[in-house]
Parts: C-alpha cells; sequence; structure tokens
C-alpha cells in the first residue's frame, strides 16, 4: 500500500455462504435442531476448521493479478490507490470480478475513498500503518492510583513486561516508596513515575507490531466490575510482548454474575475484541480460573449440568482453534491490571423529538390511586419530583417529548414515564430521595420482615436501590434485632487438620448407657476411637483414664473439651499441665458443635450399642467390635481405616480369613516343605532316655518312642503311660546288647503293640500352623548360633 493516499473497505454479506458444498461434506454438517429437527446445509457455515482456508483461497483466485490495487482478509477486501481516479479505476475492476463470482458486499459496512481507515486493528493513512488508539486505551486511560492496592496491581503490570522496560527498578522507586508509608500518599515524584511507566507501557519498546509467524497468546480476566485482555506474541526466548490491550466495564447485570460466568465472558469478550487476530489462527488462551480450563476446552465435552449460558460460550468458542492454559492469580497480573482499571464511558446526550404523548391511561390512574392511600399523597410526590434536581430533569424531556434513551439515559431510566406530574416505572411510582424515608416507614410500621416489605413495595413505588434500602432499615430496627431468629448455623467447624497422630484429641462423655459413663476419645489426624467405661465421670475418673491412655499413646499436643465440670476442674488442669499438654481447648458455651469430632462419635458410639441390644453384662463385649470393626474400616474423610493412620497397619479380624493365602504365606509354606532337618530325630519303637521332671526319681529314665508329633514333639511310653516331650528333653540311649536286656523294658512296647495304641491317647491336641512354624524358625535360629559358636 505503499503510496497510497485514499482506501476503500468492502465488506462481503454471508462471505461462507456463497461457498456450494457436495452431498458428502453435508452430512458432516448436519445440525440437530430443536425445532425444525436435522437441518443438512447445502452451502459452507462458520464452525468448520477447514472452511477459513478453502474461503480465503476462493478469494485469492478471484482477486488474481489485483496485488497493487487490492488487499483480502477473508471477508474483509482493502482497495488502495494514489489518487481519486486511480481508485474508481480499481472499484470497477474489483467490483466487476465479484459482479462475475457471484458475491454480494454489504453496504452498511463498506467504506469508500476515506483518507484513514481503521481495520485488523491497525490504522492505515498516507503516511503509513498506525498501531491503532484503542490498543493502548485501556493504559492510556487509566485512572491514577488511589489505594495501595491499586499501586500493586499496576506495579504487578509494569513488571510482568520488566524485559522491554529498562532500568525498571530506578523508574519505579518513587513508586515503591508510596508503599512503604502507612498512609497512601501520592507524591509529585510518584506521579511523574507513573507516567513515565504508563507512557513506556504503550510505546513500540513494549508494543509490538501483529506478526503472523509467532505464536499468538490471549490472557483475560475478569474482576467485580471489569472485564481485561491482553494479546501477545510469544517471542523465540520464552517471553511475552503485546500486541494490544482492552478493557470494558460490566453492566449491573453482568457484574452479578458469578465469578466462573464473569471469567467466561471476559474470554468471550475477548475474542470477539481481537477477532481478526484469533480467527483460522491457533492461539493460546490464558486464564487464572481452573474450571473453565475443563469446561471450555476444545477436545471435552460439556458438563451434564451446565447452565446455558456457558452453554453459549462453549458453541461460540468452538469456532476457534485454540489451547486453554491455567495460570496463577500472582502469575497473570498483566490481564488481572486490565480487568480492574476500566471505567465506564459517559455516553453522548443527544435529544431528539418523540411524537408520543404521555397522557395518563387507566392503568396510571390506577396506580395514583393506590399511592392516595399512603400517607405521602400523589400531589406531594409530584411536587417534591419537580423539585428533584435528577428527577426533575427527566420530567422536563418527558414533558417535552424526548426518548429518555436517546438522550443517553439507561436502564431502568429510559423507561419511565410521566403521568399526573408523577413518574413512573412500569406500575409503580417513582419516589424522591425527600421521601423515601417517609415511605419506608410505612412500609416497615408492621415489622414484617425484609421480604415481605420487598413484596409490598413492588406493589406500589420504585427508586433505585430499593432493595438496600429495606434491607438496611430492618437492619437498623432495634425492636427487629432484638427479636431476631438465629442466622444460618455454619455447616462445619474448621480446625487445622494435624500433622500426625495422637497430636490434638477431642473427649466427651456419652451416658449414662446401660448404667456406666462411656468416655470417648477421639484422634483428629487418624480419627482412632478409644471408648472406656466408668461408673462415674468426675473429675479423678477421667484423670485416671487419661493417664492410662497418654501412658499406652503418648501425650497429646492439645486437648479439646466441653466446659463441663470434671474438664474446667482445678484438678484437671493440674493434671494437663504435669503430664505436659500444652493446650486445653474449650467449645463455646451453648455451642457443642465446636467439639464436633467428640459430638459426633458419641452419637455413633450410643447408636452402634443401642442397635446391639446392649445390657451391662454385654456393654464390654458390645463396645470391643464395634471398636475393632470400626478401626478396621476406611475413613470418609481421610479415605484410610483408623488403625492404617494410627498403628502404620491394619488390624487383622476375623472376616482375614476369608481371603486367600497371598504370595508371602505360599512361599513361606513352600519353604516349610523344603526344609531340610538339621536337627536329632527319633523313629517309632527306639530306645532313648527322657527326663523325668519329678523330683523323687532319677532326672533320665529310659523309655521308647511311640509316636513323633511334628518335628520337634515325641510321645513316649513308659510303664504304660504315655508322655510327651521335647526333642530337648529326649537323649539316645547308648548300650550294647546285655545292657539293653537287661533294661527294664514293658513288653507291650513292640511295634504292633504301638501301632495299637488308642486314638484319644495316640493323639495330642493339634498345634496350629502358625505355632509350628514358630517352633521351626526359633530352632533353626538356635541350630545358626550354635554353629556360629561352634564355627
Amino acid at each position: 500500500m505503499n503510496g497510497a493516499t485514499l482506501f476503500c473497505h468492502l465488506d462481503l454479506t454471508d462471505a461462507y455462504t456463497h461457498l456450494p458444498i457436495d452431498e458428502e461434506f453435508s452430512h458432516i454438517l448436519t445440525l440437530n435442531t430443536i425445532t425444525h429437527g436435522l437441518i443438512r446445509p447445502t452451502r459452507a457455515v462458520y464452525g468448520a476448521a477447514n472452511i477459513p482456508a478453502i474461503w480465503q483461497r476462493r478469494m485469492e483466485s478471484v482477486l488474481q493479478g489485483l496485488d497493487d490495487i487490492v488487499v483480502s482478509f477473508y471477508d474483509d477486501i482493502i482497495v488502495f490507490a494514489r489518487d481519486f481516479d486511480n481508485l474508481l479505476q480499481a472499484l470497477t475492476i474489483i467490483l466487476d470480478r465479484l459482479r462475475e463470482s457471484g458475491l454480494r458486499l454489504n453496504r452498511s459496512k463498506c467504506v469508500f475513498a476515506a483518507p484513514s481507515l481503521e481495520c485488523l486493528g491497525h490504522r492505515i493513512d498516507r503516511y503509513g500503518l498506525h498501531k491503532s488508539d484503542k490498543h493502548v486505551a485501556a493504559i492510556r486511560d487509566a485512572p491514577r492510583p488511589t489505594t495501595t492496592e491499586e499501586l500493586q496491581l499496576f506495579l504487578g503490570k509494569a513488571t510482568y513486561y520488566s524485559a522491554f522496560i529498562p532500568n525498571l527498578s530506578s523508574r519505579t522507586r518513587a513508586l515503591r516508596d508510596v508503599l512503604l508509608s502507612d498512609n497512601f500518599e501520592w507524591t509529585s515524584e510518584a506521579d511523574k513515575a507513573y507516567l513515565d511507566i504508563k507512557a513506556v507501557l504503550t510505546s513500540p519498546q513494549v508494543l509490538m507490531q501483529y506478526d503472523p509467524t509467532l505464536p499468538l497468546i490471549l490472557a483475560t480476566d475478569a474482576s467485580k466490575t471489569g472485564l481485561g485482555a491482553v494479546l501477545s506474541h510469544r517471542l523465540s526466548n520464552g517471553q511475552e510482548r503485546p500486541i494490544a490491550f482492552a478493557s470494558t466495564s460490566m453492566s449491573t447485570t453482568e457484574q452479578r454474575y458469578p465469578q466462573i460466568d464473569k471469567e467466561a465472558l471476559a474470554i468471550v469478550w475477548a475474542v470477539k475484541k481481537f477477532f481478526h487476530y484469533l480467527y483460522a489462527r491457533k492461539f493460546t488462551l490464558i486464564t487464572d480460573h481452573k474450571p473453565l480450563t475443563q469446561i471450555l476446552h476444545p477436545e471435552k465435552s460439556l458438563p451434564t449440568l451446565c447452565i446455558s449460558r456457558m452453554a453459549n460460550y462453549a458453541d461460540y468458542l468452538a469456532h476457534f482453534d485454540f489451547d486453554i492454559v491455567y495460570k496463577p492469580t500472582k502469575q497473570h497480573t498483566n490481564a488481572d491490571y486490565c480487568s480492574r482499571i476500566s471505567k465506564e464511558t459517559v455516553p453522548q446526550v443527544n435529544y431528539l423529538k418523540q411524537e408520543d404523548d404521555t397522557l395518563e391511561d387507566d392503568f396510571e390512574g390506577f396506580t395514583l390511586h393506590q399511592i392516595q392511600q399512603l400517607p405521602v399523597r400523589a400531589e406531594h410526590i409530584a411536587r417534591e419530583t419537580c423539585k428533584d434536581e435528577y428527577l426533575g430533569k427527566i420530567v422536563q424531556l418527558l414533558e417535552k417529548g424526548y426518548d429518555l434513551a436517546r438522550c443517553g439515559y439507561k436502564s431502568p431510566e429510559n423507561k419511565y414515564t410521566l403521568a399526573a406530574n408523577c413518574l413512573h416505572y412500569e406500575h409503580r411510582v417513582i419516589i424522591p430521595p425527600s421521601l423515601r424515608q417517609a415511605i419506608l416507614n410505612d412500609l416497615h410500621v408492621a415489622h414484617l420482615g425484609v421480604v415481605k416489605m420487598k413484596s409490598l413495595a413492588r406493589s406500589f413505588v420504585y427508586w433505585p436501590g430499593i432493595d438496600n434500602d429495606i434491607e438496611l432499615a430492618v437492619r437498623s430496627c432495634r425492636n427487629c434485632s432484638s427479636n431476631a431468629p438465629s442466622p444460618p448455623k455454619f455447616s462445619c467447624h474448621h480446625w487445622e487438620y494435624p500433622q500426625g497422630p495422637w497430636q490434638r484429641i477431642h473427649v466427651d462423655y456419652a451416658g449414662p448407657i446401660a448404667d456406666s459413663m462411656l468416655l470417648i476419645v477421639v484422634d483428629a489426624y487418624s480419627k482412632w476411637v478409644e471408648v472406656r467405661v466408668t461408673s462415674t465421670s468426675t473429675t479423678e475418673a477421667t484423670v485416671g483414664i487419661l493417664d492410662e491412655l497418654f501412658c499406652s499413646y503418648g501425650v497429646p499436643t492439645t486437648l479439646v473439651s466441653d466446659n463441663g465440670p470434671q474438664f474446667t476442674a482445678r484438678e484437671f488442669k493440674h493434671f494437663l499441665q504435669m503430664s505436659g499438654v500444652k493446650f486445653h481447648k474449650f467449645s463455646a458455651p451453648y455451642h457443642p458443635a465446636t467439639n464436633g469430632q467428640a459430638e459426633r462419635y458419641v452419637q455413633t458410639v450410643k447408636q452402634a450399642l443401642k442397635a446391639m441390644g446392649t445390657t451391662k453384662s454385654t456393654l464390654k463385649k458390645n463396645i470391643n467390635e464395634f471398636l475393632c470393626q470400626y478401626r478396621r474400616t476406611a475413613h470418609s474423610e481421610t479415605t484410610e481405616s483408623p488403625a492404617k493412620l494410627f498403628l502404620g497397619r491394619n488390624i487383622m479380624t476375623r472376616l482375614d480369613l476369608v481371603r486367600p493365602l497371598d504370595a508371602s504365606t505360599r512361599i513361606t509354606e513352600k519353604q516349610k516343605a523344603n526344609f531340610n532337618t538339621s536337627f536329632r530325630s527319633f523313629t517309632p519303637g527306639q530306645q532313648i532316655y527322657f527326663i523325668s521332671g519329678n523330683n523323687r526319681m532319677d532326672k533320665w529314665i529310659p523309655g521308647v518312642i511311640s509316636k513323633q508329633l511334628g518335628d520337634l514333639h515325641y510321645i513316649i511310653e513308659y510303664h504304660g503311660k504315655h508322655i510327651k516331650r521335647h526333642v530337648d528333653q529326649i537323649q539316645r540311649y547308648h548300650g550294647n546288647e546285655e545292657s539293653e536286656r537287661s533294661l527294664s523294658i514293658p513288653t507291650s512296647l513292640t511295634p504292633q503293640r504301638i501301632s495299637k495304641i488308642p486314638a484319644e491317647q495316640e493323639s495330642p491336641p493339634r498345634r496350629s500352623r502358625s505355632a509350628e512354624s514358630t517352633n521351626r524358625l526359633s530352632y533353626s535360629t538356635t541350630l545358626g548360633k550354635k554353629s556360629s559358636s561352634a564355627s
């Protein structure tokens, strides 16, 4: 465009609909509508990712060979020329090409023979390409900081782009000095520094021209009253350099949105603001509201429960190609500052005549008749309305027939009407400020409360902020406050979660249950519960139980209890001090929920014992059964069992018997089966000496092995008796044949006789598998020690 002095901007009407599509592609674009069912388009529509590229290729083919007079960007065409005659020739050629291709223009959006043109975020004139003023207006028109928080926001904004601002620390010294003072005082040095940094932020030193080859970033944020956005490029070194800033104020309705809707609104508004930069280009969207990264993610579906507003936002953003990224608020200062500096612009007042009259109709007559029932008459309201500076001006405009909307008034003022010199909003009469207190007093005469007062007021009167005034009137009424109901209860009492088990315990008494009192002790970390039965709940009994628990588990850091006499007694306080408990915290009087940990388990224990039909004889047994099951079960808050967090392991119960053997148990059993015994062994019928165990007899007496029990125990027959002995209590018999014959051995000890021993004499009590394995292990350990000492 170098050398051009006149410009034209041509805008195509419904650009993509000029492209017919084939049947296969039309099936892909089928729409499911509520009113018309399935609709299959025959022409291109917005939303398909490949259509912008196809359309741009089509436009380049239509305008091929005209690069010296025209530039096209999707549905925008810019025609340029050195003088007016050349511009007419260029327009003739281009319009003929468009007519031949069947393309139509939107006349209302076309601009002809303009010396300066705003297009694609830039201002073009005979002197070259300039950045648009609206790109820097958000920073340029920002008001001076009036509080410490606003100044901190501005410094955060400047620090974000510190890489492009030389000597930033020196430039901001005066501003940082303002932050150091206790009282916020704006000095002349701070003002100079503030203006200097604003100038730098809006200069080419920080702002850069748009480059299609660099990655594009859009950062958005929303405050209580405004929206902010920053469009940036990411450079090769990873730094972000801004292209443009933008901010706007939200309407009164939008300010009542939930925060998540405000953040989504900021994204949609920013995308529309920088549409020409973002459309048909891949960009990165940055927000400090993490849920939106899932809700508006281009590759994820909307949640099942989603309001229609959010669905509309997601539908609009589906036309763009982007990745959404979460950035914490402290790292999001560039967009955060823009959202907080937005100010509502003052619209220009344009007085235009309107032919409508403001004659009173039947409905307005009925409204005025209702007002006459109040102590404040309609005539009085009309007189005070005319005296009021703001409302009197509206009355004058309506009397002259002007349209309030065209005069610059916004809702609800632009909907005011005039009847009998009184302003009306819909069916309600506008009350001037001087009479509002009298109306409030009359509405509150019966002390009906906020809801009924608002309902009554909506039938008669209105003024901006009437709901807030009614709420203030009720809150300031002494009679209403003294008889007001209790406020909504807080759902839960917040306690800081301990770092480990038994650091903070909650105690409380339950009962009487089965003529006994139960002291409930709960560990706040693991939810481990101790239940101790006592016949009395005195301080002495409480100290005894807690002393026993402290001996078993240690002394806690904090103990929480209610204000019972046993916990507030001097002896109890002395006991805690001597034990080493640092803090003893009490629940608020008449508010047991403060000690909710213990209170909850009091109810749980009482309910469980009641369900088990507990009596005095079964009390302890039932408590043990309850604690065994409770400590083994995962808690809903910690997702772990109390035993796991308190003891570091899960306790065994009889329910564990239903589980099959795990790998370690199977390997242990296999090792037992392959265990090669290296200890002494004896066979049935073998003659031995064994320990008598009788002081009146010899220490070693002869006998015969009757049967082997396991690896280490044997049944020995001695004079018709069966005696069980360990292998360590048996010695081999060493002697010649004569001595063997001389040895008195019962004749019943033949192998045939041994095999006929009755079962009740032959089979000793069976040992458990664990006991047998323990004996093997202990014996092998003993052998190892012996062999070590021998070597």
